[in-house]
Parts: structure tokens; sequence; C-alpha cells
């Protein structure tokens, strides 16, 4: 009479089956969602790892293009030559040398304030025009990127010197000029040469001319 009746047994047995089932899937369903989890931490850390290595690839790449600028900038800040970038469209100067300070007279500020016809009125006549007929020229053929020039110039204190003009010309998609980036630098004593050897070649042939004597 102690033992329990077979129905209650049945009864007990089911019970415990399905606590023992429902603790399994329980169970389960936690292992799935622990694994889960850790599969999704584990991206998380990879992508936060590869994210911080990009970001650190790029600051190292920003960092170096910065050196590279401020020493592209420190050459082109103490080179004789005086460099330029002009923008076309904006009409005003991107870039200008301290070294144009030292070879026309006026400082960045004053040549920050300038527009195309101010530059013009310091190149005397009739240079000027042949000035304005060779850097138009350059700048109408679609194809050309570069452009060499020699004017005189009128400094601020009112001495003229002789300027040699070289410049890349920059160009859009559809070869529309956009600007153009450039050196300037002073050749007066080149073109004061030159003069002096072209009127001493004149003289000489002035010479052999009027000579009785014949010259072979």
């Amino acid at each position: 009479w102690m033992l329990p009746s077979y129905p209650r047994l049945i009864d007990s047995l089911l019970f415990w089956h399905r606590i023992t089932l429902l603790l399994t899937l329980l169970a389960a369903g936690l292992a799935a969602l622990w694994l889960r989890q850790r599969r999704q931490r584990r991206w998380t850390e990879r992508r936060l790892l590869s994210t911080r290595q990009e970001l650190e690839a790029r600051d190292r790449a920003e960092e170096s293009l910065r050196a590279s600028e401020e020493r592209v900038r420190e050459i082109l800040d103490n080179s004789s030559d005086a460099h330029f970038k002009y923008d076309l469209r904006h009409e005003k100067h991107e870039y200008l040398s301290p070294s144009f300070e030292r070879l026309l007279g006026y400082t960045n500020e004053e040549l920050n304030t300038w527009n195309t016809f101010d530059l013009l009125e310091r190149i005397p006549e009739p240079a000027r025009e042949g000035a304005v007929l060779a850097a138009s020229k350059a700048m109408a053929e679609p194809g050309r990127f570069y452009c060499a020039l020699e004017f005189p110039f009128r400094r601020k204190d009112e001495r003229v010197i002789w300027l040699e003009h070289r410049h890349n010309i920059l160009r859009d998609e559809e070869g529309m000029p956009t600007a153009i980036v450039g050196a300037v630098r002073e050749v007066t004593d080149r073109h004061d040469a030159q003069m002096a050897l072209q009127a001493s070649e004149l003289r000489l042939r002035e010479i052999l001319e009027n000579s009785r004597d014949a010259y072979y």
C-alpha cells in the first residue's frame, strides 16, 4: 500500500520528463544565445580593431602628407625663385612664396589684392601687349599645359627689371583653364647681356659693311 499507484507514477514521470525537456531547451537556448553573443562580440572586436588600424593608417598617411607639404613649403619659401598658384575662376592667388617681396618689392598682402589688370599695369609698353598675346594664346590652346614668358616689370620702387615667367596651366575635364602654377625669376642680367651682345654684333656688322677691305 506504500507504493504509488500506476497512474500517479505515470503522471510523475511525465512531469519530470517535461521539466527535464524544458530545462534542456532552456539550456540549449542559453547556449545558442551565448554563442551568438560571443560571435557578435568577436565580430565587434575585429571590426573595432580593423577600424582602429584604418584610423591609425590614415593618421600616419595624413602626418606623412603634412610633413611632405611642410618640406615642400619650406623649399618653396626659401627658393630664390618666386612660386605661385593663381585661381583663374575666382581671380585670386592661392599661394605666393615670400620671395615675391624681395623680387617685386610688394608684400604678399598687397599682391593678394591685385587682379590681372593691376599686374598688366606694371608691365611697360610695348612688352605688355606681347605678354598678353602670348599668355592668351597659351590659354586658348586646349592641349597646351605649359607657357614661358619674358617681360619687363616695374617694381614698387619704380625700378624696371626683367622677369622670366614659367607656369603650368591646370585644366578641367572639358579642357578649360582653371588655375596656373608656376615660378618667376629675375633675368635682368641675362637680358642685358643678350642686348649687349646683339649691339656688339650690330656694330661689328656695320664695321664690316663699311670697311674698304674685303672680308671673306
